[in-house]
């Protein structure tokens, strides 16, 4: 199904646009758009952060897996070339 098609799509790109989706499945973006809704509201699938879309030309809301609703952590802070971070004091 469609829905299928969609979910898997998701599965296997996660973080593309609604656009971007549709060109992968092959679906018209509405009907991706459809599905999309249907999936998150079973909770199958999230929205992340807005990034430019390349299909579209405009910013898009990104679409994830709820398998990958656990973010990664934040990185550390970076060091300087004296290995201190901003949290460790001023650099002399």
């Amino acid at each position: 199904t469609q829905r299928a098609m969609v979910l898997q799509a998701v599965i296997d790109n996660p973080g593309n646009t609604l656009r971007e989706l549709a060109e992968i499945t092959g679906i018209e973006y509405h009907r991706v758009a459809s599905r999309l809704a249907e999936l998150k509201t079973d909770g199958k699938v999230w929205n992340g952060d807005k990034e430019y879309c390349d299909v579209a030309g405009q910013v898009c809301k990104t679409w994830y897996p709820s398998a990958a609703i656990e973010k990664p952590a934040p990185l550390p802070a970076p060091e300087n070339y004296f290995g201190k971070t901003a949290a460790q004091g001023r650099l002399l």
